[in-house]
């Protein structure tokens, strides 16, 4: 499988590495040394998702990782996973996962 990932894994090894930083694709890109439309196309076509989606579900697999095995509080997960606040942070793990952080 990373054979089929290999255009876009520099993009995925950074989302990996910085899941709460604002990336916008332009910059992923970048990374890929792709034009942006081009890349979104290839990273659907590797991944099944969106670059969008893929950060997204990564940031909630990661948050949901804390809230199981650390003592930190909804509000500091939600920052470290670049959700900006609970409220939000609280809707998109409830629609992901189908359960609330807390």
């Amino acid at each position: 499988t990373m054979r089929v990932l290999e255009p876009v894994l520099p993009a995925i090894r950074f989302i990996e590495s910085n899941p709460a930083a604002p990336l916008s694709n332009r910059e992923l890109a970048q990374r890929c040394h792709m034009s942006e439309s081009y890349f979104i196309r290839r990273f659907h076509e590797c991944v099944q998702q969106t670059p969008k989606q893929y950060l997204l579900e990564r940031r909630v697999q990661i948050a949901a990782q804390q809230l199981l095995f650390s003592n930190h509080s909804i509000d500091r997960i939600a920052a470290e996973t670049g959700f900006g606040n609970r409220f939000y942070f609280s809707r998109i793990f409830a629609q992901k996962t189908g359960v609330t952080p807390a």
